[in-house]
């Protein structure tokens, strides 16, 4: 790996490919961390006031680490538009062009798409939402009646940050890109949200009762933990 000559931000070589690497202060950084987005852009994150020198001289230190994670998103990376996973299921994408026919439509693994050209992806992001928000109510439906709790309602929201989030007043939202994790991820996720209408923080009960709401949370946790940001990269340029 080796360094560019830049004053703040600078390029770094790995296993030949060149990287920008961004320098940005943060007022709540209490020290120097790395940052890798699920566009594999690396980001050095310094303390305000924090030494350039010393942060470079610490992404050196981490060499083996970088290396390890930039192949790793490499390795999940979605180059090919040919097909998508639905709950984790691999489905091929058919295009049939039309100037004044719109609809999708789903043929066991093939999902069938008439549209004209520029309206494709369109079509088939808005189709996989409904796909999921069927599933999630259906699920929340069974989950809440069990547990005796109530929400207002449910929506599919866009966005990098949250899979999902529970508002004061219960409406439930959920990630539309988890419709291309295998389904028990899903399940977990409506039974984190709703666990929230019991538990509003992250302490031992709440935790406890989304084991309880889903057993097996702790598995569906961890391999969003892991396996979550290469999600992103399928449909990416999508928001």
């Amino acid at each position: 790996m080796t360094f560019g000559q830049v004053k703040e931000d600078f390029k770094i070589t790995i296993d030949g490919k060149t990287i920008l690497v961004k320098i940005r202060y943060s007022p709540r950084a209490k020290r120097t961390f790395i940052r890798i987005s699920t566009k594999g852009d690396i980001e050095l994150v310094l303390p305000v006031g924090g030494n350039v020198s010393k942060a470079k001289s610490f992404l050196l230190q981490k060499l083996s680490w970088l290396r390890e994670k930039v192949s790793e998103m490499q390795r999940h990376s979605h180059t090919d538009k040919s097909y998508i996973p639905i709950f984790g299921e691999r489905h091929l994408i058919k295009h049939i062009a039309s100037e004044d026919n719109f609809h999708v439509e789903r043929h066991k693994d093939v999902i069938e798409i008439k549209s004209p050209i520029d309206a494709v992806e369109v079509m088939l992001i808005e189709y996989l939402k409904e796909v999921l928000l069927k599933e999630i109510k259906k699920s929340a439906k069974i989950m809440a009646k069990e547990h005796k709790l109530q929400y207002k309602h449910i929506v599919i929201t866009a966005g990098i940050s949250k899979w999902g989030s529970c508002a004061v007043d219960g409406t439930l939202s959920f990630n539309w890109r988890l419709i291309f994790a295998p389904k028990n991820i899903t399940q977990y996720l409506v039974a984190h949200e709703l666990a929230h209408l019991k538990e509003r923080n992250h302490g031992p009960k709440f935790w406890q009762f989304v084991e309880k709401i889903y057993p097996g949370s702790l598995v569906a946790r961890f391999w969003l933990k892991k396996e979550g940001s290469r999600l992103h990269k399928i449909l990416e340029n999508y928001k």
